[in-house]
């Protein structure tokens, strides 16, 4: 009995060695990123709705692919109730580092819902491309849908590292961008788990 109890242990192990890291891939359960919620900073003489500052309240964050769409790379933040007032700025950051570039996603909101969606790297020299997102309100969750060739082509088994999201709340004056309200996950400067390329484009 003893003997088959170790031979099952032993398997177990050298499944879970063989089987690549990709394989288990970020999704809502098992985040690159989670954040605590109610951790944000606020503006001490500004007081934002409690409504407006649940949506940009940060609970998770996590990248995947879709093999159908295996050209996409998909990233979803997850906030505490997707909503915000039609006068104030909410604006999404999802950032990442592949080889030698940082990237960041990010999706703002104006009077009429999407205001600009743009991918930049921000290592020299500087990129900014449009790309699309979408809102899921009935569960919170703000989704990019990122073209590969416009984040440098990552192969199956690259890495992205150095994860991060990030929220705000602001006036939606160009000339006047004042935050009431951000939110960082992981907070402290920290990043979150690596994530790992499984389909080529």
């Amino acid at each position: 009995m003893k003997i088959k109890i170790l031979a099952i242990f032993i398997i177990a192990q050298f499944i879970f060695i063989i089987v690549p890291s990709s394989v288990f891939a970020g999704d809502e359960q098992n985040p690159e990123i989670t954040d605590y919620e109610d951790d944000m900073f606020k503006h001490p003489y500004f007081k934002v709705p409690t409504r407006s500052i649940n949506a940009i309240d940060i609970l998770s964050a996590w990248f995947y692919e879709n093999q159908n769409e295996s050209n996409f790379l998909f990233i979803t933040i997850k906030v505490v109730d997707l909503n915000y007032l039609f006068y104030l700025r909410s604006t999404y950051f999802i950032t990442w580092r592949h080889n030698y570039y940082v990237y960041d996603a990010r999706l703002c909101t104006q009077f009429l819902g999407l205001y600009s969606i743009t991918v930049i790297q921000r290592s020299y020299p500087n990129k900014i491309n449009f790309i699309s997102a979408s809102f899921d309100r009935q569960n919170n969750l703000v989704t990019f849908k990122i073209p590969k060739n416009l984040i440098g082509n990552p192969q199956p088994g690259d890495i992205l590292t150095c994860t991060r999201a990030a929220s705000a709340i602001s006036t939606t004056l160009n000339i006047l961008d004042f935050y009431f309200a951000f939110d960082s996950a992981p907070n402290y400067q920290a990043s979150g788990k690596n994530y790992i390329i499984q389909f080529a484009r």
